[in-house]
């Protein structure tokens, strides 16, 4: 093992050498890490901001090409819809789907009611205070509180499988000292009775957009959401299913994959039914986010590809410049792998080195280097947040241990192959 104590021993006689292979492997070792943090960090971000934006799949009845029914009277010609609704049964279906996270129909005005134990706020002609309400199967998917225009203030959102039960406006909600718990009763027309729903959310947004409104029905204040069972029990007529639905995609990557698995559901062959894709947001952003990951892409490649010519080159020169050395151990008797080991023991012990240094390095400067590349990227585009993690030190060391190893092996083999006379009658 004496070649391990040589190997000490020439790192500290070769001080120029040895500072200098210890240089280039702590700044390559950093560009290496920097690289593939700030990479790391750009598909953790893209993902997250696709996840944020998500996407919507809209299952709609196929007005264009279904059944119509026409009825003519005095008054003109009636048309109606005679082709299939999105049934409960589709949506159970839709759900299973990977990649959907959520499903969500809105029927604006799907639920009418006046006050009977409370009062709504009034329009300009105090009329009867009869307002709309929207059933909803999810309201945290509706598009009043995914875009931001309402905010659940206290409670929770509506869910699939709730029953009687109403989300009201803060204004209506404290014009009534009205809270979370408390049970409200409505008199809807369509079903002729009073209606009994649980208050379960309140939400704010609406103050102060309505204006000069002639009727109650037009302050939008007033509007609140209720279950789907409620609309349906009181809709007026039997509903045979959802005339819409929203499908949320997690990943707008996906969705037209999804789409195709929702078309091909078994529950909708041949159904007057029709699945379009509705993803503008992303694809306002899709083009930055692609930009900022190619662009970071290439860098790594770039400082990848440099950090492996530059180490390579540098081991192979000046192991070769050994020759004479390696001539005159072999002459005295110690064995090739003797030789070999001496030269990685000498290259490894800076390497490590090296590396730590590299892991402060990287750790200091990648922010800084993160915030430059995506510097005049779209505002779409989230900060990155940079870390350096485990697997990247494990790939960045390793690949330099290997192709310490590579270079050490390849160049050696060139000198220890002839025999000690050779080499030394060369050198002369």
């Amino acid at each position: 093992m004496n070649f391990i104590k040589r190997g000490v021993l020439y790192c500290r006689r070769q001080r120029i050498r040895t500072l200098i292979l210890f240089l280039v492997i702590t700044c390559l070792s950093t560009f290496a890490l920097t690289g593939l943090s700030i990479l790391e960090a750009a598909d953790k971000s893209a993902g997250n901001l696709r996840k944020e934006v998500g996407g919507i799949i809209r299952l709609t009845i196929d007005d264009e090409n279904a059944p119509i029914d026409e009825e003519k009277n005095d008054m003109g010609t009636i048309r109606t819809y005679m082709g299939d609704y999105v049934t409960d049964e589709i949506v159970k279906a839709v759900e299973k789907i990977k990649g959907v996270s959520g499903i969500n129909s809105e029927n604006e005005r799907g639920f009418w009611g006046s006050g009977v134990d409370f009062d709504y706020i009034p329009g300009q002609y105090n009329m009867d205070a009869n307002v709309p309400n929207t059933g909803v199967i999810d309201s945290e998917k509706c598009s009043a509180f995914q875009k931001g225009k309402f905010t659940l203030e206290k409670g929770r959102h509506i869910r699939k499988d709730d029953k009687g039960v109403i989300i009201l406006s803060k204004e209506v909600a404290e014009r009534n000292n009205l809270s979370v718990g408390d049970k409200i009763t409505l008199f809807n027309l369509d079903s002729n009775s009073e209606v009994k729903l649980k208050v379960i959310g309140i939400y704010s947004g609406a103050g102060g957009t309505g204006g000069d409104a002639l009727l109650a029905s037009d302050v939008p204040e007033n509007a609140g959401f209720v279950d789907m069972d409620t609309m349906r029990k009181h809709f007026g007529r039997e509903l045979d299913g959802y005339p819409a639905v929203d499908i949320f995609v997690d990943d707008p990557a996906e969705i037209e994959k999804v789409c195709e698995e929702v078309k091909a559901l078994p529950e909708i062959k041949g159904k007057t039914l029709k699945a379009e894709i509705s993803n503008e947001e992303y694809e306002s952003i899709s083009n930055p986010l692609e930009s900022m990951q190619n662009m970071i892409g290439g860098v790594v490649k770039g400082i990848l590809a440099a950090s492996l010519l530059i180490l390579s080159l540098l081991l192979c020169l000046w192991t070769r410049s050994r020759k004479r050395e390696a001539g005159i151990l072999l002459a005295v008797g110690k064995s090739k792998g003797n030789i070999v080991g001496q030269l990685l023991v000498e290259n490894y012990i800076v390497a490590v080195l090296g590396f730590i240094a590299s892991y402060f390095a990287a750790t200091l400067i990648a922010d800084k280097v993160c915030k430059f590349l995506v510097l005049g990227m779209s505002e779409g585009v989230e900060p990155l947040t940079v870390t350096i993690a485990a697997r990247q030190m494990l790939l960045v060391y390793g690949a330099g241990i290997l192709i310490i190893a590579c270079c050490v092996a390849i160049a050696s083999y060139t000198i220890i192959r002839l025999n000690p006379r050779d080499i030394l009658s060369k050198m002369s």
